[in-house]
């Protein structure tokens, strides 16, 4: 079965609504719904840029911030959402960061929703940039 960053969203939703005593299934959350957006932003990102962006060389999660925050896509509209999709990447990327690798770090339910919210509305952003770019 082909996995794709839609099944990494609903693997988080499903561990955050059963998380209710279970700090390692709220960090799962974080950890998958960062996955999706990783996934779908990569695709994204090596859909309108020769090289792809996955076969530039360096560390794979802040490339993928990098290119879009530094992008200088033609429509400024695009751009400022290209930039606003790169900063929020790597705000995002920190919090899974601290979800897989901080355990002295407590995880509250609190933050598991909101990235998983800020996942989403960025699973968005991409979607309606890749409309953008076909028109």
């Amino acid at each position: 079965m082909a996995v794709d960053s839609s099944h990494f969203i609903s693997e988080a939703a499903e561990c955050l609504a059963n998380a209710s005593v279970s700090e390692i299934k709220l960090r799962a959350s974080v950890s998958r719904a960062y996955y999706g957006l990783y996934h779908a932003g990569l695709i994204y990102a090596d859909s309108i840029h020769v090289p792809p962006v996955s076969d530039m060389s360096g560390p794979s999660h802040k490339k993928l911030s990098a290119f879009f925050e530094n992008n200088f896509h033609k429509d400024q509209g695009i751009r400022r959402n290209h930039r606003r999709l790169g900063y929020v990447m790597k705000q995002l990327h920190e919090q899974r960061v601290t979800a897989d690798y901080r355990l002295n770090a407590e995880v509250a339910r609190e933050v598991a929703e909101a990235h998983l919210n800020r996942c989403m509305s960025m699973l968005d952003l991409i979607a309606t940039l890749k409309s953008a770019e076909a028109a």
